[in-house]
């Protein structure tokens, strides 16, 4: 009991230091030198605490959430990839775009990369670590870290580029929260992952300039 207990709060610390790390990129995400190697610190932190608990592809495949496709499997898919066409649409039309974009660009690639990347370290590294403590926790603390990353890293150029905060950070909550339902639901990290990578195709797919807060 004492072990289990001593562990939980390994996990936690492990998993806060992690998030800790996330959030020293996003908010000194700048070009000016000493922001960038402040923000590159931080993600080097976020980099050890994930590589010391994934030491072989069995780790990686476990704590990720690459378990094993059933049939369930493919309804949680498809729940997933609704739910990220239902929210890109309502994303669109918050930013006065077309409702779905009528052709898709170079930058449809790296949109859908981005979006996988945030789902493997939230939904995936995040989630799947802080489950040892408790189911709900995981989602929502993996919630909370993620719409931490997000609103602090755009109000980090708030002054610059003007983004309505109350709005993303509903809908990142919102969103976190059904992803992490459907990863723990599914088993698995595919279906939160094709949700996300259809968000993001959906609504930068069609860019022709590259959004500001990729070349930062």
């Amino acid at each position: 009991m004492v072990k289990s207990v001593r562990s939980k709060y390994f996990v936690l610390a492990d998993s806060l230091i992690c998030v800790i790390g996330i959030i020293i990129f996003a908010v000194f995400s700048h070009r000016k030198i000493l922001s960038f190697i402040i923000s590159f610190t931080g993600l080097i932190i976020a980099g050890i605490i994930i590589n010391r608990n994934v030491r072989t592809i069995r780790d990686f495949k476990s704590l990720f959430g690459f378990n094993k496709i059933s049939g369930a499997t493919f309804v949680y898919l498809f729940i997933a990839t609704v739910f990220g066409v239902l929210i890109a649409v309502v994303y669109r039309n918050h930013q006065h775009n077309f409702i779905l974009p009528v052709r898709l660009t170079y930058f449809a690639i790296p949109a859908m990369l981005i979006g996988s990347t945030e789902e493997l370290v939230f939904r995936g590294f995040i989630q799947g670590h802080t489950r040892h403590i408790s189911v709900i926790f995981s989602v929502i603390f993996a919630t909370i870290a993620h719409t931490a990353y997000k609103c602090l890293f755009f109000l980090a150029h708030q002054s610059v580029y003007q983004t309505d905060i109350i709005f993303l950070m509903k809908w990142t909550i919102l969103g976190g929260i059904v992803f992490g339902i459907l990863k723990e639901y599914s088993n698995n990290i595919v279906p939160p992952l094709a949700g996300h990578v259809v968000f993001d195709l959906l609504v930068y797919g069609d860019s022709f300039d590259i959004p500001w807060w990729v070349w930062l």
